[in-house]
């Protein structure tokens, strides 16, 4: 990479760079949350590896050898947080006790604002942008989607049955699923990803209108 240095260069901020061969031990986890940090601030094709180091404290050449390329680290780091975040939004609604409508609002809620990571829709447009160029990050993002509509067709399902969805869609559990997803996803786009700031909660209650309607919840 053009950033890569000499084994005994100084960092711009006056940091010894580790020696190629010889990383210094790597939390990778923590290497891959500082770019990812990083993205959300300046962009997938903006970030380089010299702002990761910054952000991590890890020279350049350590990142280099545990990653092997700098396109490598940050897909790595895009795609372990979209698949995170997934985990994180099944955990919020497996409580069995509440009703299908009461998990699937869970289950906005927690995707329009995902709690502890107030910028990840900022990596979630990068990804988007990437699986639409990159053949093998599409397939990842269909995989993460799988799971998404896995997931919400379960709770359209459990809702259909007894009777609090009674929309004609939700007989096709899995093109319910796909529509409520995308509801979510556009209208985030269009009042979350926006350059004077988020608007989560206008975004949270447009979506639950919007899908309430479509499923025919019983309630409204």
């Amino acid at each position: 990479m053009d950033e890569a240095t000499g084994p005994d260069e100084a960092t711009p901020r006056g940091r010894p760079r580790g020696r190629l061969g010889r990383p210094s031990t790597l939390d990778r986890d923590a290497a891959l949350k500082a770019a990812r940090d990083v993205i959300a601030a300046r962009g997938f094709d903006r970030t380089r590896y010299s702002d990761v180091a910054e952000a991590s404290g890890v020279p350049v050449t350590t990142l280099q050898h545990a990653f092997g390329s700098l396109q490598a680290m940050l897909l790595e780091s895009v795609q372990r947080t979209a698949a995170s975040e997934i985990a994180i939004l099944r955990d919020l609604s497996t409580d069995t006790t509440l009703t299908p409508w009461e998990r699937l609002s869970e289950f906005v809620a927690g995707a329009v604002h995902p709690p502890d990571e107030p910028d990840s829709w900022l990596l979630w447009l990068e990804f988007w942008r990437l699986a639409g160029r990159d053949a093998d990050v599409g397939a990842k993002a269909g995989v993460i989607y799988e799971q998404w509509w896995d997931y919400v067709a379960e709770l359209i399902t459990l809702g259909a049955a007894a009777g609090e969805f009674t929309g004609a869609i939700c007989a096709t559990p899995r093109e319910a699923a796909i529509a409520t997803v995308a509801m979510i996803d556009g209208i985030a786009a269009a009042l979350i990803v926006r350059a004077d700031g988020p608007d989560h909660e206008r975004t949270r209650a447009l979506a639950m209108d919007a899908i309430a309607s479509m499923l025919g919840y019983a309630g409204r």
